[in-house]
């Protein structure tokens, strides 16, 4: 009895510990800048990205954020011309050095038409999956997931057992995740082209009520939808956007606030509270 005692204990985070130390996090939010040097395909001007970006970065720039992340596509590229595809991220990378607060960026399925070495070399990362978390709120975990690995639109096995192994770190540290990736995993909300393997991830996220959110790109029209307590956030893509589009979060214990510029939405969401035992409420 005393050794199940023990386990619950170890395992479970209580009520009254989930989320102590979660001060409020503010941050940028951009998804899909898809910049080419190519002639506008329907909706998508490829070039007038060089024009909204500097706004979002300006906007960004007048608050004091904690950081900024892009969600992925910072360029359209070219299927066979790698050369090309790397000017283009050349010639975007400036603009969001501009930034004050520090970059996090996400690799979507248009970026690696750029080559995966020269990317992650470009962006700073060592890997396309990574996780961080901030001094001044160690009551919350980022989570970057990487929706290209081993396929576009995949998150092989190698990633989801570092995703377990991360999330249950964070749960038993008792803080809060927000998860990021290019790709939306849930559909309801009508997007196409998401992550295919979808059981085993939200398999993943079930196990672990400290998840509150999955924030991605990729369906430009944006989105979004609620399951288990986990808030799946799909922000609207730059390059179709007909002014602008980008967001400012901010995080409290009880609440995401999202504050939408241009065409993107303002979304007020709590977050879940979890059960006595560390169980999410569904």
């Amino acid at each position: 009895m005393l050794l199940v005692v023990l386990i619950l204990t170890t395992w479970f985070v209580p009520l009254a510990d989930w989320g102590a130390n979660a001060t409020s996090v503010v941050f940028g939010v951009v998804a899909d800048i898809q910049y080419g040097d190519k002639d506008s395909v329907g909706s998508r001007n490829y070039r007038k990205s060089l024009q909204k970006l500097p706004e979002c970065v300006e906007a960004f720039n007048a608050r004091p954020l904690d950081f900024v992340i892009e969600l992925g596509d910072l360029v359209d590229g070219y299927a066979d011309n790698r050369g090309r595809s790397i000017r283009d991220l050349d010639a975007i990378l400036p603009l969001l050095g501009k930034l004050r607060a520090p970059l996090y960026c996400v690799v979507g399925n248009h970026c690696v038409k750029v080559g995966r070495t020269e990317l992650l070399k470009r962006l700073k990362l060592e890997k396309a999956c990574y996780d961080f978390s901030l001094p001044k709120a160690p009551g919350w975990r980022f989570i970057v997931l990487d929706g290209t690995d081993p396929k576009e639109g995949e998150i092989g096995l190698v990633q989801q057992i570092w995703l377990r192994e991360t999330l249950q770190r964070a749960q038993q540290e008792g803080q809060r995740v927000i998860c990021f990736c290019h790709y939306p995993l849930l559909h309801s909300f009508g997007a196409g082209g998401g992550i295919k393997n979808v059981e085993p991830i939200a398999a993943i996220l079930k196990d672990f009520p400290c998840v509150a959110g999955w924030f991605c790109g990729h369906y430009h029209p944006g989105g979004y939808v609620e399951k288990g307590g986990v808030h799946y956030v799909t922000f609207k893509g730059m390059i179709e956007a007909g002014g602008n589009a980008f967001a400012v979060v901010e995080l409290t214990p009880g609440m995401i606030h999202i504050q939408g510029f241009g065409e993107e939405s303002s979304r007020d969401l709590a977050v879940t509270p979890i059960l006595t035992g560390g169980l999410r409420r569904e």
